[in-house]
């Protein structure tokens, strides 16, 4: 997996909701502008025409994926399968949120393609994402990032993963997809993000890089233990990017072992770089590359070069690690840094950039003056028993789903293009996951829709289905179906609905 760069070594694969500062204090307990003297910035000032001129078509086809590092297996054997070590954490665990973007929101239908079990060392689970899905949330949030380095005028191409943020526009990478690494090297230019890129399309459009973010392990000592980069886009007619994608969520400090999803776009072998590909797999061992930091995570996935910086996905919405490196002679086995202190430190330096401008403000409503009560005397100031409030019970209040459509309704899954798919359409009241069943015309099961689906916020939400399970067409007749949300406190509200399918 090497290819020859001129200078040097080439790295590594590669709801709109405005967040108030606390919250990501918050999610940690502190603020980390102390910790800044550890992060590495470039601020850049694209040009627009320039970018727009200089990013055609031929150039985002012939930008050259970044290669996989692959350390030698003498450089890496001692470390793979290592004890878990952590860095020391004076942070400890923290988490930010997901975000929708802004209104009715697709949400992902069904399973990711097809996965195929591999009996491996590393078993792993692995799939082409549907071409279907790239503008359905969450999936809205993967993309394909181009650059240029400086030194030599070469293009290349990584992956990247838009997340929620105070100013709506950051986007999550590998170190090595914003600068070079090591001291005298260069950060790049000419950096965009084309989030649902596919068949060298960018259905949402491009978002140029404002302020490139990187940890000053990387940036001045090439550690691969910190391979990791945040970076903070331009608005885009007015828009900022999670308004328009939405964002994941992100958790450091976690214990190491969690069920991963990596998503990427690889550019090598079988792959071509124009599609989304996927690999779910546990921590398959750990690894331990020159330079100090906590141990870096294994997994089990066959992504080539152009992975480089894919999301590292855990309980389904939250970033967790990046695609980082490999090992020569194990194929089939790709390493991300752990999300500790450093993960945290460079978010939280993007999430607050003023780059992108002030955010959008509302005027808070007027409440009308407050007449504060007659004071009471205090020989009658004792409260009855019956205006004590009684102790909380924690949430007991069920997720309500209303304004519930389905159209069109017949709709004929032949293949026509006219009316082949019927939209599901339901507003639901707070977070939840859904459970979307649809049922046979005698009432037994057909399958799900969406099955335990995160909705990360209330608002509105559209399914899809084409009327096939699989890719058989359904029999004509009236199909009933459930919807089903469960709020955190495990609350459940439900809606039902019926369709009418003529093939």
């Amino acid at each position: 997996m090497s290819m020859s760069r001129p200078r040097r070594v080439v790295v590594a694969a590669v709801l709109s909701l405005l967040l108030p500062a606390s919250l990501l204090t918050a999610a940690h307990g502190r603020s980390l502008g102390s910790r800044d003297r550890r992060t590495s910035v470039r601020r850049l000032t694209p040009d627009r025409a320039h970018l727009r001129k200089y990013w055609t078509e031929a150039r985002m086809r012939s930008a050259a994926p970044l290669d996989v590092l692959e350390l030698s297996s003498a450089e890496h054997a001692t470390a793979t399968r290592a004890p878990e070590r952590l860095a020391h954490s004076t942070l400890g665990p923290g988490s930010v949120p997901p975000t929708a973007p802004d209104g009715t929101v697709t949400i992902g239908t069904g399973p990711l393609g097809s996965p195929s079990p591999r009996t491996l060392a590393f078993p792993f689970s692995n799939g082409e994402l549907s071409p279907s899905d790239y503008r359905v949330y969450p999936y809205s949030t993967i993309g394909r990032i181009f650059f240029t380095d400086p030194e030599t005028g070469d293009n290349f191409a990584c992956s990247g993963t838009a997340v929620t943020s105070a100013n709506q526009s950051v986007v999550w990478t590998a170190g090595h997809c914003v600068h070079g690494g090591g001291s005298g090297e260069s950060f790049y230019t000419n950096w965009i993000f084309v989030p649902s890129y596919i068949d060298r399309t960018g259905p949402a459009g491009t978002w140029p890089a404002l302020e490139l973010v990187a940890p000053s392990q990387w940036t001045q000592d090439r550690n691969l233990h910190f391979d990791m980069a945040a970076v903070v886009v331009a608005t885009k007619g007015g828009q900022r990017l999670t308004s328009v994608t939405g964002g994941r969520g992100i958790q450091w400090n976690l214990p190491a072992s969690q069920s991963f999803t990596a998503y990427g776009y690889p550019a090598a072998g079988r792959f071509d770089g124009d599609r989304i590909f996927y690999c779910v797999s546990g921590l398959a061992g750990n690894g331990n590359p020159e330079g100090p930091g906590p141990l870096t995570l294994a997994i089990g996935c066959d992504m080539t070069q152009g992975s480089s910086g894919g999301g590292w996905i855990v309980g389904g919405s939250f970033l967790n690690s990046d695609i980082s490196y490999g090992i020569e002679g194990e194929p089939d086995v790709l390493f991300g840094p752990y999300f500790g202190d450093a993960a945290a430190t460079i978010y939280e330096r993007a999430a607050r950039s003023t780059l992108p401008g002030p955010l959008p403000t509302e005027t808070p409503p007027v409440e009308p003056p407050v007449t504060p009560p007659a004071p009471v005397p205090t020989e009658t100031a004792t409260a009855p028993p019956s205006e004590t409030p009684p102790p909380s019970q924690g949430d007991t209040l069920a997720p309500r789903i209303t304004d519930v459509v389905d159209k069109p309704d017949p709709f004929t899954p032949n293949g026509d293009g006219s009316r082949d798919r019927v939209k599901l359409l339901f507003s639901l009241s707070e977070p939840a996951a859904v459970t979307l069943t649809i049922f046979k015309p005698k009432g037994a099961p057909l399958g799900y829709l969406l099955n335990d689906v995160d909705a990360p916020q209330a608002g509105r939400y559209l399914a899809k289905w084409n009327g096939k399970v699989g890719t058989t067409v359904v029999r004509r007749g009236t199909y009933s179906y459930l919807i089903e949300a469960v709020d955190a406190a495990g609350n459940q509200g439900a809606a039902r609905g019926t369709v009418t399918v003529r093939p």
